[in-house]
Order: C-alpha cells, then sequence, then structure tokens
C-alpha cells in the first residue's frame, strides 16, 4: 500500500531520537527531512545507484529549432543524444565565449548543449531535419516528497541513508548540534563511499558492477 515504507522509515527516525510518542516532531516534519535526503541523494549520487530514478526523454527534431522544453520532473543530465551522437555539455558561463568565438567548434558531427531557463539548448550551428532524426536525454528525475501516501522512490538499499539524515535534521532542530553534526557528516561520507564504488563519469544501466560506457 502506497506509504507503508515512507510510515516505516518516519517509525525507525521516531525511535532513534526517542520521540515514539509525536510530541517533539510531527509526521510531516520527519517525512520533510526524509525527502530533502533523497533528493540530496538524487542530486549527488552516481546513476549508477539511482536505476529507479533514472529515465529517458526525447523528441524528433525540428529544423532550425535549437531549444526544447525539459522533462517536468528534471533534476539533472546523465547523457544527451543529438542524431545518436553523444553532445557535449558547454557550461553556461561558457556559452556567450563559445557561440561567439567558435571556440567549442561545435557542429551537427560535433554537437554541444547547454541547460538554461527550463531547456536543453543544442549547439550545432543549425538544426536539421531530414530524415526524421531525433535527440534523446538520459536524466535523473527530481523525486516526488514523501507523503502519507507517496513512498521513497530510491532503491531500498538506501533507505538507511534517508534515515540517516533526518535523524541528523531533527537532532539539529532540537539543539543537539555536535550530534547532529555527526551524524550528518556520516550521511556524506556514506555518499562518497558508495559514489567511490563507481568509476567517473561513465554510465551504468544495472548493478554496480557493470562498467558500460
Amino acid at each position: 500500500m502506497a506509504g507503508t515504507l515512507t510510515a516505516e522509515l518516519v517509525l525507525r527516525v521516531r525511535r532513534r531520537v526517542g520521540d515514539l510518542a509525536g510530541v517533539t516532531w510531527s509526521d510531516s516534519t520527519i517525512r520533510g527531512y526524509l525527502s530533502e535526503a533523497q533528493t540530496r541523494l538524487a542530486a549527488s549520487l552516481h546513476p549508477g545507484v539511482l536505476h529507479d530514478l533514472s529515465k529517458v526523454a526525447g523528441a524528433t527534431l525540428t529544423a532550425a529549432l535549437a531549444d526544447y522544453a525539459l522533462p517536468s520532473d528534471f533534476l539533472r543530465e546523465r547523457l544527451v543524444l543529438y542524431k545518436t551522437l553523444t553532445a557535449k555539455r558547454t557550461p553556461a558561463e561558457e556559452y556567450p565565449l563559445k557561440t561567439t568565438g567558435g571556440l567549442a567548434g561545435q557542429s551537427e558531427t560535433k554537437p554541444h548543449y547547454w541547460l538554461w531557463g527550463g531547456y536543453l539548448k543544442f549547439l550545432v550551428g543549425t538544426v536539421t531535419q531530414t530524415n526524421g532524426d531525433t535527440y534523446e536525454l538520459w536524466y535523473i528525475l527530481d523525486p516526488p516528497a514523501l507523503s502519507a501516501s507517496v513512498d521513497p522512490v530510491v532503491a531500498r538499499p538506501l533507505y538507511g541513508l534517508l534515515e540517516e539524515y533526518a535523524v541528523g535534521r531533527c537532532l539539529e532542530e532540537n539543539g543537539q548540534p555536535r550530534v547532529a553534526a555527526m551524524i550528518l557528516q556520516r550521511f556524506e561520507d556514506l555518499c562518497r563511499i558508495i559514489n567511490a564504488r563507481c568509476s567517473g563519469n561513465v554510465i551504468h544501466d544495472g548493478p554496480l558492477t557493470d562498467r558500460r560506457p
């Protein structure tokens, strides 16, 4: 039943902070901290451990149109394909220099892109369309907030991290900064350990042993 797993996590947090009766923290407050934790994981963990948050979107390219709306649940990109070619990201701060000076050498055979204002923007000179060509955006979704009827979307092995973060935030709010800092630091350390199991920026679409580029 939807929300059951979230309720279990709330109870686990309550046990650790000694508030089973709900005197100090409401369920909605704890769910808010769990949601914060899930968003932090989605933003920082390697895609190799975020299979349940990985999606692919795309559409047919329109001639001379370079800007395409990002999905409503988009958080960060993993890979952008322009007519089957891997596009290289141009940081937003470098965009004016690279377009006016041509330093990136962007073209339809060397596609570049950048993200701005809710759009995926291709830097390829001019987008052409002759054969029903498409683009693909592989991305990590922005996880929905947990509620009484919404469970986490990260995999179960990551639930301990959600709990750890929520406990730290509860203690931080309750005037126990030193203990809270230790617990939140452990959350960060565990995230780094998980990421250390994944190499560089390679794409993962399976178990952690998968190293397929």
